[in-house]
């Protein structure tokens, strides 16, 4: 009797070996876990809306909407306590629920007032047409915040007034409609 050589005929696997990934088996802890994790279902994986309304609630209060404002406040004259009053203002836009944006903080630290106000003035109109409000703090206006105030009007914006104390006023900055048109 002969013994033939019998080969095992080659077959292609349907997904190549590479692309294969490595299955864990889950305990019964694990699986228990990862069942909790599944929005909106409880550990046994029944639908669970007490929990998904609480998480749905928490998740709105993270996205809450903070405007950006304009904080505009005198900056000329006694620089030192102006720019502490401007840092108390852009605090109180944070108490607020607000995003504060104050560049006559930032722009004299590396631009000269005397040489470049022109463009420091552009670059704050640039950055006041971003914001959605503008706020105006203080009982009197320098020459740029009245720039300020009058482009904020013109584009339509709304328009804030504190005192220096941070209490909202009814009443805009007696400033008059000359002062306004007066640099733009």
């Amino acid at each position: 009797m002969e013994i033939k050589n019998f080969e095992t005929p080659e077959f292609e696997l349907p997904i190549p070996l590479r692309k294969l990934k490595k299955v864990k088996l889950l305990s019964f802890n694990e699986r228990k876990v990862k069942a909790m994790s599944v929005y909106g279902r409880n550990q046994e994986g029944y639908m669970d809306p007490t929990a998904t309304k609480a998480v749905e609630a928490v998740s709105k209060a993270e996205k809450k909407y903070l405007p950006l404002v304009y904080i505009c406040s005198m900056c000329s004259g006694d620089v030192v306590s102006n720019t502490e009053a401007a840092k108390r203002y852009r605090r109180y836009a944070v108490d607020q629920g607000a995003i504060p944006l104050a560049p006559h903080l930032l722009l004299h630290l590396y631009m000269k007032e005397e040489s470049e106000r022109e463009l420091a003035m552009f670059m704050d109109m640039v950055l006041l047409g971003k914001c959605d409000e503008l706020w105006v703090f203080g009982e009197e206006a320098s020459s740029g915040m009245c720039a300020e105030i009058a482009i904020a009007k013109r584009r339509k914006k709304k328009i804030r007034y504190f005192d220096s104390a941070c209490n909202e006023t009814n009443r805009a900055l007696e400033i008059g409609s000359e002062r306004l048109q007066e640099d733009f």
